[in-house]
């Protein structure tokens, strides 16, 4: 069997997963035993590697896209991205009083062709009394998704974390995914981020963080 290659893409605008071909071809064989070659056989076998419109796609996806994939999103006004968190594991920043770090931004992805803009900011959940982390090391995620061919438009990725005592990011989640791979290479790369922690009373502690990925194209 052989086909285009397409990769799901989420619309922030209306919450949908959307088909982005790649450009590259993609090609499937499936071996079949001398049992196997009547129709019914056949698509026994073929039912084992697509999926139909009686599969969950919820069961086989990590385990932020569940939410979206459920529609069980959350959204305060028109302009926000799409959340669609775990609420057990993220967070919650909504009415709280945070600080924003924002770091000078890339300007190239690490593709070698200026095809996109990548810039990031951070912001840490603040009580009283408590001075916020800074970074001291957060190189950008290097998205190996990028094709000339795939012509994409604006993108957010969230993601929570909490900075420790140590200045070591833990708990990383995503909160509000795009696909494309680009998640899970955005949780992979801010797992290896450096902090100065932050202090309440004078002493580190640890403290919630949100990390914005924002993707523009070049135009």
């Amino acid at each position: 069997m052989r086909g285009k290659r397409v990769r799901l893409l989420f619309d922030p605008e209306k919450g949908e997963l959307n088909n982005v071909w790649t450009g590259d071809q993609v090609e499937i064989r499936v071996p079949l035993g001398p049992k196997h070659l009547d129709l019914a056989a056949a698509n026994s076998v073929l039912q084992r590697v697509f999926f139909t419109a009686q599969d969950d796609l919820a069961l086989f996806v990590a385990p932020y896209w569940r939410n979206c994939l459920r529609q069980k999103l959350v959204r305060s006004d028109e302009h926000p991205p799409w959340e669609c968190p775990d609420k057990r594991q993220v967070t919650d920043f909504a009415g709280k009083k945070i600080s924003w770090e924002i770091p000078a931004p890339d300007n190239s992805l690490h593709n070698g062709v200026q095809m996109y803009r990548l810039k990031h900011r951070v912001a840490y959940l603040m009580e009283e009394g408590m001075v916020p982390p800074q970074l001291l090391s957060a190189p950008d995620a290097l998205f190996q998704w990028i094709q000339k061919r795939a012509k994409l438009l604006g993108m957010t990725i969230i993601l929570s974390l909490t900075v420790g005592a140590d200045g070591k990011p833990s708990d990383t989640a995503v909160v509000s995914p795009v696909g494309m791979g680009m998640d899970d290479q955005s949780a992979e790369i801010v797992a290896k981020w450096h902090f100065q922690p932050g202090k309440c009373k004078d002493q580190p502690c640890a403290v919630h963080a949100l990390v914005v990925f924002e993707i523009t194209p070049v135009h």
